[in-house]
């Protein structure tokens, strides 16, 4: 029961706004509606007439795996884009309520704290736009959640003789789903099947855990067999390698973690700091790589808030180009430094933000809605972290709430006042 009357009064503002966002139409990530008109709809048409010959047809435009699509094709709701609109909209309470029981199960949040963390969900600019337009990019996090859910039900990370792989085929199959809805939560399997194979220091439980991935990852095989590559293919001219968005995504990953930053920078101790080789071998990839690529600041189309607000800098408010440049290189490098060390402790950690970055490189585009909510939810849901930060103290759960809050009122300004990609 929510003990806290203000937890309460914060989920109901929350959730009105979650249900006055669709009522209105609202577009808080700037392409949801477009996007929507022009793909998402005549993706769900062509699927709708024939799932197998959607799969390689130059009519599916789509940078995704097609599980949403798949499923989709079943839904009833199609005579009007409103109904259809409106079914996904109600589909993504699922999301919202997996997320809760989910995130009480994993970190043992109170009930109070996880109302909280469910309402920032709700408040997220991204995800209430793929709610409102039936975007692709909610489903993996429904598996995702799921997969995290039935790891800690099962325990897993305990051999037991008793059904034991038969529900591990379970987890590696709800974990491959993830992946199915979207290629960059490959990390659900990857990380999950480290932890498995490392229960046991044993070869013949290794090869059976490996066996049992392996059988989820056939449909993707098949998929990339048909395709001739790892995307759909009328999509497959986007893959390159665009090394400007190793930048973007850099800036957008620390602007996420901003929040986090601000209770922790001052418990990171600074002997660890300096003694610690890996910051210094770190510190110096980073300071070639950022020098290398750092942006001009022309582009107004996706790459990230931070991008944005430079470009807004620059060109409104003529501010000298190599000093926004020295800003920008000192955010990038310090923010890398800082997150780096707060995620070092575990391979896992690192895991989704190497997937994240890789991906950024080779599609021509990096948008915020391929790392928000996410980051949000690794952060909460997925990361480990050093003892000095307690993730589930309610002072970073207030600081979080405040900066959806404040992102979701600066999306919808900007997108209705003064959207540089118009």
């Amino acid at each position: 029961m929510i003990t806290d009357k203000k937890t309460f009064t914060i989920f109901l503002l929350s959730l009105s706004l979650f249900v006055i966002g669709f009522i209105f139409n609202e577009d808080s990530s700037g392409g949801g509606k477009l996007d929507f008109e022009l793909h998402e709809w005549g993706n769900y048409l062509k699927f709708k007439s024939g799932i197998i010959d959607s799969l390689t047809s130059i009519e599916y435009e789509s940078s995704r795996m097609p599980l949403f699509l798949i499923l989709n094709a079943f839904n009833p709701f199609d005579t009007s884009q409103y109904l259809y609109r409106l079914s996904n909209f109600i589909f993504n309470f699922l999301i919202v309520l997996v997320f809760y029981i989910s995130i009480r199960t994993f970190k043992k949040f109170n009930v109070d704290d996880a109302i909280l963390l469910t309402s920032i969900l709700m408040l997220s600019p991204y995800f209430r736009t793929s709610s409102y337009w039936a975007h692709q990019e909610n489903l993996p996090f429904l598996f995702l959640f799921l997969s995290i859910l039935f790891f800690n039900i099962a325990k897993l990370d305990i051999v037991e003789k008793k059904n034991y792989f038969f529900k591990v085929f379970i987890f590696a199959a709800l974990c491959s789903l993830s992946f199915y809805s979207d290629q960059k939560f490959i990390f659900v399997s990857l990380s999950f099947f480290l932890i498995l194979i490392n229960v046991r220091k044993n070869i013949f439980h290794q090869l059976r855990i490996f066996l049992l991935f392996f059988i989820t990852s056939i449909p993707a095989l098949y998929l990339f067999y048909i395709w001739k590559g790892i995307l759909p293919v009328e999509s497959q001219f986007r893959l390159g390698f665009y090394y400007e968005n190793l930048s973007y995504s850099l800036s957008i990953i620390i602007f996420y973690f901003l929040p986090l930053l601000i209770h922790s920078i001052r418990n990171i101790s600074l002997n660890n700091l300096l003694l610690d080789k890996k910051n210094y071998l770190f510190f110096l990839f980073l300071f070639v790589i950022n020098i290398l690529f750092i942006p001009d600041f022309d582009d107004t189309w996706g790459n990230g808030i931070i991008s944005k607000v430079f470009y807004f800098l620059k060109n409104d408010f003529h501010i000298n180009l190599l000093l926004l440049k020295i800003i920008y290189f000192l955010y990038i490098q310090l923010g890398s430094i800082f997150v780096f060390i707060i995620l070092k402790k575990n391979i896992k950690n690192l895991l989704p933000i190497l997937i994240l970055i890789l991906v950024s490189l080779i599609v021509e585009k990096t948008y915020n809605e391929y790392f928000d909510p996410l980051i949000f939810v690794l952060i909460f849901f997925y990361f480990t972290f050093e003892k000095y930060i307690s993730i589930n103290k309610r002072k970073y759960i207030n600081t979080y709430l405040l900066f959806y809050f404040l992102l979701l009122l600066g999306a919808n300004i900007y997108y209705n006042f003064y959207n540089l990609n118009l």
